[in-house]
């Protein structure tokens, strides 16, 4: 009965630790796959029209 215990708990143990190296090996994956050699100096700057109204006169103001 006792030695059931221990293949259990080791078995638990060697189980949450099997979780943790797949995990540590999927971020190490991922950390590799991203590319740190792209740099593109330009801005990009978009246009638009903003419109606002006085409320009490009513003239519009464009910005």
């Amino acid at each position: 009965m006792k030695l059931n215990k221990i293949k259990i708990i080791l078995l638990i143990t060697m189980f949450v630790l099997s979780i943790s190296i797949v995990s540590a090996l999927t971020i190490d994956e991922l950390i590799s796959s991203y590319d740190y050699s792209y740099y593109n100096y330009t801005i990009n700057v978009t246009n638009f029209n903003d419109t606002m109204q006085d409320k009490l006169l009513h003239l519009p103001i464009n910005l």
